[in-house]
Parts: structure tokens; sequence; C-alpha cells
């Protein structure tokens, strides 16, 4: 049996190391855990330093080390939180870069629209194709829905009359019918195309005095331009007279002056050449300004349908955005016919008969188709 010495009683010697060591390597162990390392770069300083107070400069060297350490781990924790949001960030922009590409792939036309357009521009019946088209028009665009419809007027009220649409759209046949005077509003927010903006002859006459203004100067900066360049010619030709001189007629001084003089008529004209440049440019810039002046408006707009109380609905009424756009043009059978009305031709006297043994004159060309007007594009 093993003796269980009170508690009143001393340990025998025999266990009083045994109890002593287990202690020591325990403190030993937890100092070497937590101070360790900090306590031996303090004793290493203090060695080096020679403090009049070492427990002092330990002291010291330990709240300093604590205090660094605290502001390493907190720097620490912050580069890290500064990366995760960095990654998180990345991670979005890939992701939005991802779905712009994703649209635009969805939007590029398709094997069977690109067949569509070269039969637009083959084809005499436009009509036949709307469906069609308004079904590529709803693909690339997003939209729910797009129809087409061609603007005219019927016993002097205008009309937009509806007569293609993308497939699962009704809107096809439908009319709207345009205003008349005050006391009749033209129906819908379409016909809102075809009305001038309020600021159109405001922005207009700004434009075009901002181009009178600008021509003034332009035209001025010609006449020192030519000047310049007259004189760039003489004192260059002067040069060459005087390096074309040879033995006695050598002129060494003539020749110096003359392309020193050579060397200020090109600095006055880079001098002009600039002022004219400039002139030009802001002329240039006030023409493109004016040009870009919106007569009408260039889109026909509705956020919310449900809560604009001028659109029209044929049916009922359904959530979304309507946004239409007008081409505007007097006649074309396709894109490519957009552009100058085909003149008449002159009546051409009757040819006179080719004479015995004469060569058959040639057949004149077909006159020009009178092509068909075209839509207005409405995507929804």
């Amino acid at each position: 049996s093993v003796l269980r010495p009170q508690a009143h009683e001393r340990l025998p010697p025999v266990f009083e190391p045994i109890e002593k060591k287990t202690g020591s390597m325990a403190e030993t162990a937890y100092l070497q855990e937590n101070v360790g390392e900090a306590l031996k770069m303090a004793l290493a300083a203090m060695v080096v330093d020679q403090p009049d107070d070492a427990v002092e400069f330990i002291g010291t060297y330990l709240v300093n080390h604590a205090t660094k350490h605290e502001r390493e781990e907190a720097r620490a924790k912050k580069y890290a939180s500064l990366a995760e949001s960095i990654a998180v960030s990345d991670a979005a922009a890939a992701e939005v870069a991802a779905a712009a590409e994703a649209r635009r792939t969805a939007s590029d036309p398709t094997e069977a629209e690109a067949e569509l357009d070269k039969e637009l521009e083959e084809t005499d019946d436009v009509e036949s194709l709307y469906p069609q088209l308004m079904d590529a028009v709803r693909r690339q665009t997003g939209c729910t829905a797009a129809y087409v419809g061609v603007k005219g007027e019927k016993e002097g009220v205008p009309l937009i009359g509806f007569c293609g649409a993308s497939e699962g759209c009704d809107m096809a046949g439908n009319v709207l019918k345009g205003g008349i005077g005050e006391d009749e509003p033209a129906e819908g927010v379409t016909f809102d195309l075809f009305q001038q903006r309020e600021e159109y002859e405001e922005e207009l006459a700004a434009a075009t005095a901002a181009v009178e203004e600008a021509t003034g100067p332009a035209t001025e900066a010609e006449a020192p331009v030519a000047e310049a360049q007259a004189a760039v010619d003489g004192a260059q030709a002067a040069v060459d007279e005087k390096k074309a001189l040879e033995g006695d007629d050598a002129d060494p001084e003539g020749l110096a002056e003359a392309e020193k003089a050579l060397e200020g008529a090109q600095a006055t004209l880079a001098e002009a050449q600039k002022t004219l440049d400039e002139a030009q440019k802001t002329l240039t810039e006030a023409e493109a300004a004016k040009d870009a002046v919106l007569q009408y408006p260039s889109r026909a707009f509705v956020a919310n349908v449900v809560r604009e109380d001028r659109i029209k609905f044929f049916g009922i009424p359904r959530c979304g955005s309507y946004c239409a756009a007008a081409v505007k043009y007097d006649s074309a059978l396709h894109a490519e016919g957009i552009g100058e009305p085909v003149p008449e031709e002159p009546a051409e006297e009757a040819p006179e008969a080719p004479e015995e043994g004469a060569e058959p004159a040639e057949e004149p060309a077909p006159p020009a188709r009178a092509p068909k007007n075209q839509p207005v594009i409405v995507p929804v």
C-alpha cells in the first residue's frame, strides 16, 4: 500500500525534488510559450544598451513590444479585409464583364438574321418580311415585343398604322389617330416624334450665331498664311540663289543672312498656320454642334406605361416601358436607298429612225422604280 501523508506532515525528502522539478518544467513551458521570444529580445537589447535600471528597461521594452504586436495584428486584419474586398470587387467586375459580353454576343446578328438582311436588300416586298425583322429587333434589343408602323394621313387626320409585329405581339392592324387641334389631342405618345421640339428654334439660332462668329476668324486667318507662305517661297529662292554661287562669286555671309531670313519666314508661317488651324477647328466644332441640334425628338420614351395617362392601350394594360424611334425619309426600299429622292428623268424626244445599213441604237435604261414608304420601328 502507498502511504499518504497528512496535510500537516511534510513530504519525505525523496518526493520534494520530484515536485519542484515538475513545477519548474510547467512554469518554464508557460514562460517560453507566452513571453519567451519577447523576453529574449528584451534581454538581448538590455545587454547591448547596458541601462542603469535593467528592470525598468525590460518592462518598458515588453510594453512597447506588446503595443507593436497589437498594431501589427490590427494591420494584418485590415489588409486581410482589404484583400477580401478587392477579391469580391474583382469577382463582381468579372461577373459584370461576362454579362456584358453575353449581352453583346446575344445582340450580334444570327445567321438567320444575316440572311434576312440580304433578303431585305434584294426583295421588292419588304412588308412580308416585317414579322422576321421585328423578331430580330426584339431579340437584339432584349425588349418584350417590337412592332412597326407607317405614318400617313386619311381625310386630313394623321394616322400611324401598325403593319408588322414580332411573334406573340398582336399590335399589327391597330391604328393610332393623330391630333386635330387642341380639342382632339393625339392618341398615345408616338406622335411626339413628329412634333418640333420647343427648344429647337432657340438652340438653332444660338448654334447658327456660333457658326457665324467662328467663320470670321477662320476666313481672316487664311490671308496671313498665304502671305507667310509667299515670304517662305521668296526666302527659299534667295537661299537657293546664294547656294548656286561658286568660286569668287560665293557669298557665305549673304547665304547665312538668307538662311536666317528663311528660318524667320518659316516661323511666321508656322505661327500663322497654327492660328488658322485653331480657327478652323473652332468653326468645325460649331458646325458640328449646329448639325447636332435636333428639330424633332430622337425617341419617345415612357419608363412606366401604367403611370402615363397619354398611353393608348389596345387591350389589357401591361406593366413595362415603351420606346419609339422614327425613321424619317421620303421613300426607299431598304436602308441603302435612304437619301436624295430619285430625280425624274426629262422626257426624251423620240429617236430618229436609223439610216439604212447603220447599226441599231442601244436600248435605253429602264426608269428608276418608285420606292415604297417605310415605317416607324417601335421596340417595346
